[in-house]
C-alpha cells in the first residue's frame, strides 16, 4: 500500500528516525525504461490494505482517506488488536488522535473508546505524514497525491514489465525507482505494482473520473516492496529497512462518507479547535421531547433495559415560568405517587416568581401544590439556600461555553451541526460528555404551523461511573416540534389548582366601540394574554399565575356588552425558598388595588393586534368592577364602591359615558345586574 509506506515508519514502530545521509549503496542501480509511463493518480482517494515489516516482524491492517480538495486526511492502522485513528486538518492546523479498543464495534457502543486528544500540527510527531511546514509562511502545506504515494510526478520510476498472477492473481505493471527524501531522512528502493487497465479492481475507478478521458479503468496500486536504510537514534547505527504493502481496495475521487473525517459520537477531544461557535440556547421555547436512557458495561453490552419516555417542555426565562408534562419516575417522583396513588401522566408547572410548583394529574384533573425545592427539574440552585430558575443550557446540562464544533451529521434526516462538551459536576461527582445537534444549512423542523430553523434536534449526555467495573450511562433527548417563540400564558394554566386557595371570581365591564369589540374577539387569545399581564401589574400580585380563568363574555344573548371575567387568586399557604418568601400583594390587597384603579378611571389595556400598526386602548369606566357569585350573577363590590352608573338612552348621555353606548343598539336600556352567559 504505497500511500502509507512512510507513515508506517512514523506511527507504529520502535525504529527512531534521525538524520540519515544519502545511501549510495541502496540506489546504485541504473535502469532505462522504454515501456509504460507511470499511471496517473487521482487527486483524492481512499484505500485499504496491509503492511508487513520483515525486520521488526509485525503486520498491520491500514486504511487511508485522502481529501486534498478540502485539506484533510485520515489514517487508521490496526496493531495488536487496537485501532489507532489519526485525523489531519490542515486548515485548523491540528492532528486528532483516538483509539478504538474493540475493532469492528460501533464506537458509540464502546465505553472504553472515549479518549481523544488534539495536537497542533506543528507539534505533532505525525506532522510529515501528509504534509510539511512551510518555513517561509510558517504554515503547514498538504502533500498532493504524488507526494503522499511517493510515486509519479517528481518521483522517477522505470517500467519493469507486465506480469500475470504474480500479485494476488492480478495482471499488473511493475515499476522500479529509488527515493531519497531529505525531509524524511531515508533512502529507499521501491518496487511498485499497479493493476493493468483491463483489470477491474474491487474499488475500481473509471479513468474518466480522474483524467476526463473515457478509455477504461484507472490503474491502481496493488503492491509495494521497499528496501533501504534508516538511522537508529538509540543504537547509533544504520538499520536496514525491509517492508512490503498490499493494497486490496482502492477508489479514486470518492464520495467520502459523512463520518469519515468527523470525530466519533460521544467523544470529546481535549484542546480541539472548532470552526464555529454554538449559539445561545433560546430563553423562551416549547418542545416535545423523546428521552431514552441506557446503561452499558465495559464490553458495550446493555447492563439494564433501555427506557424511553416522552415529555413536553415549556420554558419562559423572562417570566420565571416553566412547565413539564411527563410520566413520573418511580425512583424519583414518590411524592407524586403518594398524592395520586398512581404513576399516570402529570403536568408540573413551576412558578419561580413565588417558589411554588403546581402538579396536576392529567387523566383526572386532580391537583396539588408544594414549594419548589433545590434540585427540582428546572432549579439551578442545587444545594444552595434559595432556589434559582435554571438557564436553558443548565436544564439539559449543555454547558454552553465548553462546547466544541465537531462537524456535520444527520439526525432524523435533518442536517445538523454537531457540538461536544465535557465537564465535571461536583453535585453528581461525575464527568459528563455532552453532544448537541443543531439544524443547519436551511434544514428545518416542522413545528405545527411554523418552520423553525437553527433549532436543537438531538442532545446526548454520557456519564461514566466506576463501582466494581466501568459502567456507562447514556441519556439521549430528541427535540420534536421545537418552537423558539415564547409560550402562551395559557400554557401555564393552573385553574384546576386554585379551589383550595383563597380566590375571588371577578368581572370587568369593558368600554368598547363596535370595531374594538370585533378586534379583541377576533384575537381573543392574544388579548387575554395582554390582559393577564396587565392585571398582574396593576394588582401587584407579582406573578401572572395569580390571574386565572380569563374569558371574554357578553352579558347575555340579548345584551352584547363585553365582560372580561377572571379569577384573582391569593397566595398558597406555603413557605417557599425564595429570599423574601412569597412576594406580592395578598388577595385583599390585590382586590383593593384593582378596585381603586378602576374607580379612578385609570384602567386601560394597551393591545396591539397581530400585524397591526397601531395599538388599541381598552378601557373600563369607574364602577365597572363586579364580583361573580356562585349562581352566575354579577354584583357590585360592597367595600366603599360607588354604585355603578346607570346606562340611559343614547340621546341623554354625558361626555364621559359616550364610549359606553358604542356597540349597543341605539336607544335601548339594560340593567347591569344580569346572569352571566357561560
Amino acid at each position: 500500500m504505497a500511500t502509507v509506506w512512510w507513515s508506517a515508519l512514523l506511527l507504529a514502530l520502535s525504529v527512531q528516525i534521525a538524520r540519515s545521509d544519502y545511501d549510495a549503496d541502496v540506489c546504485s542501480f541504473y535502469k532505462d525504461s522504454y515501456g509504460l509511463i507511470p499511471p496517473a493518480l487521482p487527486r483524492n482517494f481512499e484505500l485499504k490494505g496491509d503492511h508487513v515489516d520483515y525486520m521488526q516482524k509485525y503486520a498491520t491492517y491500514q486504511e487511508m482517506h485522502f481529501d486534498f480538495s478540502n485539506s484533510r486526511a485520515k489514517y487508521m492502522y490496526l496493531l495488536n488488536g487496537i485501532e489507532r485513528h489519526l485525523l489531519f486538518d490542515y486548515e485548523a492546523r491540528q492532528v486528532i488522535e483516538y483509539d478504538v479498543f474493540h475493532p469492528g464495534m460501533d464506537i458509540k457502543d464502546d465505553p472504553l473508546s472515549r479518549g481523544c486528544t488534539a495536537t497542533d500540527l506543528d507539534d505533532s510527531e505525525h506532522k510529515y505524514v501528509f504534509g510539511f511546514l512551510d518555513e517561509y509562511s510558517d504554515w503547514p502545506k498538504m502533500y498532493d497525491q504524488y507526494q503522499v504515494m511517493r510515486f509519479g510526478g517528481q518521483y522517477k520510476y522505470a517500467y519493469n514489465g507486465t506480469n500475470r498472477m504474480s500479485e494476488r492473481g492480478l495482471l499488473v505493471d511493475k515499476f522500479v525507482g529509488c527515493i531519497y527524501d531529505q525531509e524524511m531522512s531515508a533512502t529507499i528502493a521501491a518496487n511498485y505494482s499497479f493493476t493493468n487497465r483491463i483489470v477491474f479492481t474491487s474499488g475500481g475507478t473509471m479513468t474518466e473520473d480522474v483524467l476526463g478521458v473515457d478509455d477504461g479503468m484507472l490503474s491502481v496500486a496493488a503492491r509495494l516492496d521497499m528496501y533501504g536504510t534508516v538511522y537508529d537514534d538509540v543504537a547509533q547505527q544504520r538499520q536496514t529497512l525491509n517492508k512490503s504493502e498490499n493494497t486490496f481496495w482502492f477508489r479514486g475521487e470518492p464520495d467520502f462518507a459523512l463520518d469519515t473525517f468527523r470525530i466519533p459520537p460521544y467523544m470529546f477531544c481535549e484542546n480541539f479547535r472548532g470552526r464555529k461557535i454554538l449559539d445561545d440556547f433560546p430563553e423562551a421555547f416549547s418542545t416535545r421531547v423523546q428521552k431514552t436512557t441506557i446503561q452499558r458495561d465495559t464490553l458495550g453490552n446493555l447492563a439494564t433495559s433501555e427506557v424511553t419516555s416522552f415529555e413536553e417542555i415549556y420554558y419562559y426565562k423572562d417570566k420565571n415560568l416553566a412547565r413539564r408534562d411527563h410520566t413520573p419516575d418511580p425512583q424519583y417522583d414518590l411524592d407524586i405517587y403518594y398524592k395520586f396513588l398512581s404513576y399516570e401522566p402529570v403536568r408540573s408547572i413551576y412558578d419561580f416568581n413565588t417558589g411554588v410548583m403546581y402538579v396536576t394529574n392529567i387523566p383526572t384533573g386532580k391537583c396539588y401544590y408544594r414549594s419548589i425545592i433545590p434540585g427540582d427539574y428546572f432549579d439551578a440552585s442545587k444545594q444552595h439556600m434559595y432556589i434559582k430558575m435554571a438557564d436553558p443550557n443548565e436544564v439539559f446540562r449543555m454547558e454552553h461555553e465548553e462546547m466544541e464544533f465537531k462537524g456535520s451529521d444527520f439526525a432524523r434526516d435533518i442536517e445538523c451541526d454537531v457540538w461536544s462538551g465535557k465537564h465535571f459536576d461536583e453535585i453528581y461527582n461525575a464527568t459528563f460528555i455532552t453532544e448537541t445537534y443543531v439544524s443547519t444549512n436551511g434544514w428545518h423542523e416542522e413545528s405545527d404551523e411554523l418552520l423553525e430553523y437553527g433549532v436543537p434536534v438531538k442532545h446526548s449526555i454520557l456519564t461514566q461511573e466506576l463501582s466494581n467495573e466501568l459502567v456507562e450511562n447514556l441519556t439521549t433527548y430528541h427535540f420534536l416540534k421545537f418552537k423558539k417563540t415564547p409560550p402562551r400564558l395559557i400554557s401555564f394554566d393552573i385553574s384546576n389548582c386554585i379551589e383550595t386557595i383563597d380566590h375571588k371570581a371577578l368581572a370587568i365591564l369593558l368600554t368598547l366601540s363596535t370595531s374594538e369589540r370585533s378586534t379583541i374577539f377576533k384575537y381573543r387569545m392574544q388579548f387575554l394574554e395582554s390582559a393577564q399581564y396587565y392585571l398582574t401589574e396593576i394588582t401587584e400580585v407579582f406573578t401572572p399565575l395569580r390571574i386565572q380563568r380569563l374569558r371574554l363574555r357578553q352579558l347575555s344573548q340579548s345584551d352584547i356588552r363585553t365582560l372580561l371575567v377572571f379569577t384573582l387568586v391569593g397566595k398558597p399557604k406555603l413557605r417557599t425558598q425564595t429570599p423574601v418568601g412569597q412576594p406580592g400583594a395578598s388577595l385583599e390587597e390585590a382586590f383593593n388595588k384593582l378596585q381603586g384603579f378602576i374607580n379612578r378611571n385609570q384602567f386601560a389595556i394597551k393591545f396591539i393586534p397581530p400585524q397591526a400598526k397601531e395599538s388599541l386602548t381598552i378601557k373600563a369606566l369607574r364602577g365597572s368592577l363586579y364580583v361573580r357569585t356562585a349562581d352566575g350573577d354579577l354584583k357590585a363590590p360592597t367595600a366603599d364602591v360607588t354604585t355603578p352608573p346607570t346606562i340611559v338612552r343614547a340621546d341623554n348621555t354625558s361626555e364621559e359615558e359616550e364610549e359606553e353606548k358604542k356597540g349597543m343598539s341605539p336607544g335601548e336600556c339594560y340593567p347591569i345586574k344580569s346572569r352571566l352567559e357561560v
